[in-house]
């Protein structure tokens, strides 16, 4: 691997970068500053296009669908940004929806999810969205917004919009999440519980499977190949 140039897009830190499919712009998280940076591919060149994309709090990961026209942003809210000092109780945060499907990109719709909502990801076939939520698991006992485990989210998209279809729980501060090549099963990522969580899509709704992976390691990044 050699590094072939680098970007100032920020003077702070950023989370999440992904290609868009046909591979001239790339997404970028800008965690603290808030938002998302466009990059484009000029000349053979990458270039920091100007244009920023509106968010919740803290974007976080990013994933973009397989046929070229969206893109999904986690926004962890405050419990990402750098050493806030206020106390966090579960507040619900948000998936941020961006068309790419023309240029100049736009958020177009904001989604409310369980609080910091680490993993988000679109199918294959660009149906569906499912973003893993920590919930409150990772917060001490005596906090009001304590949970005992984090949600899974999923959402249907339809004429241009995403709708909730239904959530279910998944393990204690989880973290990524992917889809299967073939859109129907969910991998999420259990931290604290050392597996990998399997689910799936039976009837339009979001499933345990109850089968797990059992790993050495707390997982905490997770990404499916290019598809």
């Amino acid at each position: 691997m050699t590094v072939l140039d680098t970007i100032s897009i920020g003077s702070k830190r950023l989370a999440g970068a992904s290609f868009t499919h046909d591979g001239q712009h790339v997404l970028v998280a800008l965690r603290d500053e808030q938002g998302v940076a466009v990059l484009n591919l000029a000349e053979g060149k990458w270039v920091d296009s100007g244009d920023r994309l509106s968010t919740g709090v803290a974007p976080y990961t990013i994933d973009v669908s397989s046929d070229g026209h969206w893109a999904v942003v986690s926004n962890v809210g405050l419990a990402g940004l750098a050493n806030y000092k206020g106390r966090l109780l579960g507040d619900e945060d948000s998936v941020t929806l961006i068309d790419v499907s023309k240029t100049p990109f736009r958020a177009v719709q904001h989604l409310n999810v369980p609080s910091v909502p680490e993993g988000v990801a679109i199918s294959p076939d660009g149906k569906w969205i499912v973003a893993q939520s920590i919930d409150g698991s990772n917060l001490l006992p005596n906090n009001p917004g304590v949970r005992a485990h984090g949600r899974v989210t999923l959402f249907a998209l339809r004429n241009g919009k995403a709708e909730k279809v239904n959530d279910v729980a998944d393990g204690n501060s989880s973290q990524g999440v992917v889809f299967s090549a073939d859109s129907k099963h969910v991998i999420v990522q259990f931290n604290v519980e050392h597996q990998l969580g399997l689910y799936s899509i039976e009837n339009g709704k979001l499933v345990d499977s109850k089968k797990r992976i059992e790993l050495s390691g707390g997982p905490s990044s997770l990404r499916s190949a290019p598809r």
